[in-house]
C-alpha cells in the first residue's frame, strides 16, 4: 500500500472507531468515504448511519508548510491549533444554541491520534458566497 493510501486509511479507521462514542453503539460509518485534498487540509466526508438516520460528517486534517501532505501531517502528531479550533467551534455552538437566527457547525470530536477535527456538515450557504448572488 502506498504511503498516501495508508495515511488515508489511518484517518478513516480513527473516525470509524470514534463514531460509536459520539452517536451511540449502533452508529457506523458507511463505506466509500470521499477524500478531498486541498492546499491547506485533507477533508474526509464520511456519512454515519444510526437508527435510520444518516449524518454527513467532515473530518479535516490540516496541512502546513512543514507538513504539506497527509503522511507528514500524521507523522507530526497532534497540533495545538487543531484542538483550539475544535474548542472554539464548541464554544460557538454553545453561544448560538437556541437562537434561531444562527446555525453553528456541530463539532463531533477531535482525534489527536490523527490530528483531525470532525464536524457535522452544516446544510447552509457559506458566508463567502453571500456577496456573489
Amino acid at each position: 500500500m502506498r504511503p498516501a493510501a495508508a495515511a488515508e486509511r489511518t484517518v478513516q479507521e480513527a473516525v470509524a472507531a470514534a463514531v460509536p462514542a459520539w452517536y451511540g453503539s449502533a452508529a457506523r460509518v458507511l463505506p466509500d468515504v470521499p477524500v478531498h485534498r486541498r492546499a491547506w487540509s485533507v477533508h474526509f466526508l464520511p456519512t454515519v448511519e444510526v437508527e435510520g438516520r444518516r449524518i454527513p460528517l467532515v473530518a479535516k486534517v490540516p496541512l502546513w508548510e512543514d507538513a504539506p501532505d497527509l503522511t507528514s501531517a500524521l507523522a507530526a502528531g497532534p497540533q495545538p491549533g487543531t484542538r483550539a479550533e475544535f474548542e472554539m467551534l464548541r464554544r460557538i455552538e454553545e453561544m448560538v444554541e437556541g437562537d434561531r437566527r444562527f446555525a453553528a457547525v456541530r463539532a463531533a470530536g477531535y482525534l489527536p491520534e490523527v490530528n483531525a477535527l470532525v464536524t457535522e456538515r452544516l446544510p447552509a450557504r457559506p458566508l463567502g458566497s453571500a456577496g456573489r448572488e
